[in-house]
């Protein structure tokens, strides 16, 4: 397992992980830095990877959401971060997981990218639009990728009860990572050629567009 984060050395769970299972190995990345995405790329050149998850998301804070506080800088960085980051990793290991058994990258999508769905909770305009942005940009890389015999899908995570809902200011009910980690693990593991693309929740429910 590679797993990469902006500062490893204050990763302090990836660090009790990896002293408990030796095959895990820690990288630094950011992924809004291209230029380093792509020098990761070329040190696990030759390197199959079975499956690619692009996990990396901000929601960033909800008053700078909201109709008369809009924030567009920070609009640019929840894009930056939730768009442009998955599309570079995809494109950069893209031979990677071309060259692995079982050729899967994952998104993580959100129950708020669907527009049908836009009118049971309000706000959440970057983060909502950012998702919504990267299920068109993975459903078009599913196209292109098929050829090479790669699956690309879309996998929302519930609301979880990470560092990145807290930061946000949210103080409702959410899924433990245990929780939802064991529920998109288990639709990945089923994953293949034919999968129809749709976005599927944690819970195996398909989200509407």
């Amino acid at each position: 397992v590679i797993a990469t984060c902006r500062t490893p050395e204050k990763a302090d769970d990836l660090k009790a992980l990896q002293a408990n299972y030796p095959r895990i190995v820690v990288e630094q990345l950011d992924v809004t830095d291209h230029a380093g995405i792509d020098q990761l790329a070329k040190e696990y050149e030759g390197q199959p990877i079975d499956l690619l998850v692009n996990n990396a998301a901000i929601l960033g804070p909800l008053p700078e959401q909201k109709i008369g506080g809009l924030d567009y800088e920070l609009f640019q960085q929840v894009m930056a971060i939730n768009v442009y980051g998955p599309m570079k990793m995809t494109e950069a290991f893209t031979d990677h997981v071309a060259a692995s058994e079982q050729k899967k990258v994952v998104a993580l999508s959100s129950g708020l990218s669907s527009i049908k769905m836009t009118s049971k909770m309000p706000g959440f305009y970057y983060y909502r639009s950012s998702k919504a942005a990267l299920n068109m940009v993975m459903r078009g890389m599913r196209t292109d990728l098929r050829s090479r015999g790669i699956i690309v899908a879309l996998i929302a995570p519930g609301m979880v009860g990470t560092q990145l809902l807290y930061d946000s200011g949210w103080r409702g009910k959410s899924l433990t990572p245990q929780e939802s980690v064991a529920g998109m693990s288990a639709h990945i593991e089923q994953l293949t050629l034919e999968d129809p693309g749709e976005i599927v929740n944690t819970d195996g429910t398909i989200i509407p567009w």
